[in-house]
């Protein structure tokens, strides 16, 4: 599961990035969830490295 968010808070930036460079304009809530959700996934990862 916690890959999965991974993989969708990265791509999800990446793509919301590259809206950017076209010239499309993005909401500022839509770029700060995929932010969120790659922050949570980091520290999930971080604490799964910790415990070990």
């Amino acid at each position: 599961m916690a890959l999965i968010l991974k993989l969708i808070g990265m791509e999800g930036i990446s793509f919301i990035e590259n809206l950017g460079h076209l010239g499309v304009k993005v909401p500022k809530q839509i770029s700060s969830v995929f932010a969120q959700l790659k922050e949570e996934h980091d520290k999930t990862e971080e604490k799964q490295k910790n415990a070990k």
